[in-house]
């Protein structure tokens, strides 16, 4: 009897029995997963894989469906498979899920994830079916790849939990908005990097940092992708939030192997990631090489720098690289070669707000309150909230300093006038009470205007109206 004389039915369950036999020969050799149940279906064959961790049951679990056919192989190479869309959607409820083909004239088994399908439905709407081209292999390196995923998926989730049951203990109340948002990582390697790249072009560090783990197990070890994963961490610590110091030193020897990457941008986050973790003088070293990189000639090292930065390419890049080159300077005793670094860094973008910021705070140390002025008045100018909050107090310090009472307590004000007023916002005020004697001060009348603006500021803070009414 011919195979075209068999009753259809049998013929495929023939095919189905032979698919999952190979099928779970694979999942049995590789160690990483256990089937724990199968259903058979007009679909095909669905099949609930736990993986296993260090010989452990986990849980953790993802859903095969198992496809069959006889079918030739397309002109290059691929093999497809009609699947109702509706069959689609139902896979693509679980995370992980994929479809697995046998290709019996070959004896292949091909992989593709229902996400990676689900991408190619959303375009066809009004189609009943789509033909699903396989080309990936149901190999080791594919089953070590979603078996990674799942688990770290898992971890990420668990670890989000447990945060926000830490958090209600502690009476977390407004510091919930704080806590990055769980994300879930599409496990192609294609989707994950337009992923990526997207949230770091948003500025959206935490929300990265949250999905290390599951980015990795996406992308795999050395994709250069990756970069934009250190280079969110490494924002983060120089932020001054909190970082994983181990994922900084992983970064700086990764991105030293990067030769994608312009050295100049290269070498500027190397220096970064030294800085972050207190290596100054390697940090010094990387920027250093970043400017040579970069196109200036100039260098502090060699006399007082250019008075502007016509004709450099990417001045508003360099001018970064300058700044931070000038505070890694200073954290290794270099005060001068610092404040060049820092002149030179606004002279190449005069819009550098913490360019101003640090000119003026070295300015007030060295005791010229009138230039320490003139420096924080411009990055106030320039800089967002936060820059020009610690801007303003410190420049109240500088105009006390220079004997304007008046002006200083309109500083402490502007300070006040913002909701939320900074953490650091009332301990300042009061130390600035506390450090200087404004009742001795010429000016001391204005004293009567500030407490009666801070009576309605922040009527709250009564530390401060205690405070106040001893002067």
């Amino acid at each position: 009897m011919t195979d075209d004389s068999l009753p259809r039915e049998n013929l495929n369950r023939e095919l189905e029995d032979e698919a999952e036999a190979v099928f779970s020969l694979e999942v049995v050799r590789s160690g990483q997963f256990v089937i724990q149940s199968r259903d058979r279906h007009d679909a095909g064959v669905d099949l609930t894989l736990e993986a296993i961790e260090n010989g452990k049951h986990t849980n953790v679990r993802v859903l095969a469906q198992l496809k069959g056919t006889t079918r030739a192989e397309n002109a290059d190479g691929t093999v497809s498979v009609s699947v109702a869309i509706s069959n689609v959607t139902y896979l693509g409820q679980q995370p992980f899920s994929f479809y697995v083909c046998f290709h019996r004239p070959t004896g292949r088994l091909l992989v593709r994830t229902a996400e990676s399908v689900l991408t190619e439905v959303d375009g066809k709407p009004d189609q009943a079916t789509i033909a699903i081209r396989f080309s990936e292999s149901f190999d080791a390196e594919w089953k070590n790849h979603i078996h990674t995923q799942a688990i770290m998926a898992t971890h990420a989730r668990r670890l989000h939990a447990s945060k926000w049951k830490y958090l209600a203990r502690a009476e977390a109340g407004s510091h919930k908005t704080a806590l990055p948002e769980y994300i879930d990582v599409p496990p192609g390697k294609d989707d994950a990097s337009q992923l990526l790249v997207r949230l770091y072009e948003l500025g959206e560090d935490q929300l990265i940092s949250a999905g290390f783990e599951q980015f990795i197990a996406s992308l795999g070890w050395g994709h250069p992708a990756l970069r934009y994963v250190y280079m969110a961490e490494i924002n983060l610590g120089s932020r001054h939030r909190a970082f994983c110091r181990q994922r900084i030193e992983d970064a700086i020897a990764f991105l030293s192997r990067d030769s994608d990457f312009h050295p100049a941008s290269r070498n500027y986050c190397i220096g970064n990631a030294h800085a972050t973790i207190g290596q100054y003088a390697e940090a010094c070293d990387a920027f250093r090489k970043a400017i040579g990189f970069g196109g200036s000639q100039s260098g502090v090292s060699e006399g007082s720098p250019a008075e502007s930065g016509e004709g450099l390419p990417g001045n508003s890049f360099m001018s970064q690289v300058w700044k931070n080159f000038g505070s890694s300077l200073l954290e290794v005793d270099k005060p001068e070669e610092a404040f060049d670094a820092f002149q030179y860094a606004v002279s190449l973008n005069p819009s550098l707000a913490e360019g101003w910021y640090s000119l003026g705070s070295m300015r007030l140390e060295r005791g010229d309150v009138e230039d320490a002025d003139r420096f924080y008045s411009k990055a106030i100018r320039l800089s967002d909230r936060d820059m020009a909050l610690g801007a303003h107090g410190r420049r109240a310090i500088a105009r006390i300093e220079g004997g304007r009472l008046c002006d200083a307590l309109d500083d402490l004000i502007q300070i006040m006038q913002h909701r939320p007023m900074p953490d650091w916002g009332p301990g300042f005020i009061l130390n600035f009470f506390e450090a200087y004697s404004v009742n001795d001060t010429p000016q001391a009348g204005c004293l009567d205007e500030f407490k009666a603006s801070a009576a309605q500021l922040v009527p709250e803070f009564a530390e401060l109206h205690k405070a106040l009414a001893r002067w």
